[in-house]
This record gives structure tokens, C-alpha cells and sequence, in this order.
């Protein structure tokens, strides 16, 4: 299970670099549409896409898109031999700063203590900036986890702080509305 989280966690970092400095669009307040399929289920703003929705050995990923680039990933895994929130999130960020060096900068990493936010999900809060071409974009970045019965969903909703206001409406009505049967 660790190999495909390593190429999950690698792929996430990828499109990562894809959204830094983006100009944010608002979110749709209307006409949201629901994503249903092989028992996943939840709302997202009509304006916000899904990027990917593939298996990587026992874990699924999907990426929601957002016109604004900001990110919204869920990792659905078997409970037996989870690892925890922080494990998650340091892993993750270890392997996004790698990538991101690659191309730029990255500075003012600070993660925050684990918590409990009031929908039941563990959460873990990180602040860092980003430069590239001689532009710092400080960004924030929310992990999630909660457990589904058998499953076990990691969640990571990232944009800039610039836009962040536009998009935090939709985080939350993904993750408010996510089922998994």
C-alpha cells in the first residue's frame, strides 16, 4: 500500500505546481452538481470539475478542479494499516517541497497541530509560499482524515491565500456532503 501512495502522493505534487498565482473565480452558488459513481458521492460547485478518478493498486484518488486552480484531493484507503493524519500530511508535504524545489522556492513551511474540525474529521493546517520565476505566493493548505467503515479518506484542499476566500465554500461542501457506501 506504501508504493501507491507514493505515486499517489508524487502525482498530487505535480499538478500542485500547476496552480500557483492563479486568479481565483468565485464559486457558483447555484445549479451544484453531484458527483455519484462507484460509491463515491458528494456535491461540488457546477463550476468545478473532476480532474481524475483512478485506482492506484488499494487506494482510490480523485481531483477536483476548480477554474481557479485551487485543489481538492481525496484519497480513499483500506483501514487495516492506516496511517495517521500527521504521518499523511508530513509525507506529503516532504514530497510536494522536493517537487517544488525542482522549479522554484519554497519557504515559511508551518504546520500546525492536529485538531478536530466540527463536520468529525481530523484536521492539520499548513501555511507555506511558494516562488517561482521571482513571484511569492503564500499558500495554505488543509488535510483531512476521517474514516468511512472499512475506509479510510484523506482529504487536501490547497489554494493560494489570495484566492482562498473564493474557495472555501466549496471545500466545505465537499467535504460536508462526501459519502462513500
Amino acid at each position: 500500500m506504501k508504493n501507491s501512495r507514493n505515486l499517489t502522493l508524487s502525482l498530487l505534487c505535480v499538478l500542485l505546481l500547476a496552480s500557483f498565482g492563479c486568479q481565483a473565480e468565485s464559486v457558483q452558488d447555484q445549479d451544484d452538481k453531484t458527483f455519484n459513481k462507484k460509491g463515491v458521492t458528494f456535491q461540488h460547485p457546477a463550476n468545478w470539475r473532476i480532474g481524475t478518478d483512478e485506482n492506484f493498486g488499494e487506494s482510490r484518488l480523485l481531483i477536483v478542479n476548480a477554474p481557479n486552480n485551487a485543489l481538492v484531493t481525496i484519497q480513499i484507503n483500506g483501514s487495516e494499516g492506516a496511517e495517521s493524519l500527521e504521518t499523511y500530511a508530513k509525507d506529503y508535504s516532504r514530497i510536494a517541497a522536493e517537487e517544488v524545489r525542482s522549479g522554484g522556492k519554497l519557504s515559511d513551511e508551518k504546520m500546525g497541530k492536529q485538531k478536530k474540525d466540527p463536520r468529525g474529521f481530523e484536521l492539520i493546517e499548513e501555511a507555506f509560499t511558494v516562488e517561482v520565476t521571482g513571484h511569492k505566493v503564500p499558500h495554505d493548505r488543509k488535510f483531512y482524515r476521517k474514516e468511512f467503515g472499512k475506509h479510510v479518506c484523506f482529504f487536501v484542499c490547497q489554494s493560494s491565500k489570495e484566492n482562498l476566500a473564493k474557495v472555501e465554500k466549496g471545500f466545505g461542501q465537499i467535504l460536508s456532503t462526501f459519502k462513500l457506501d
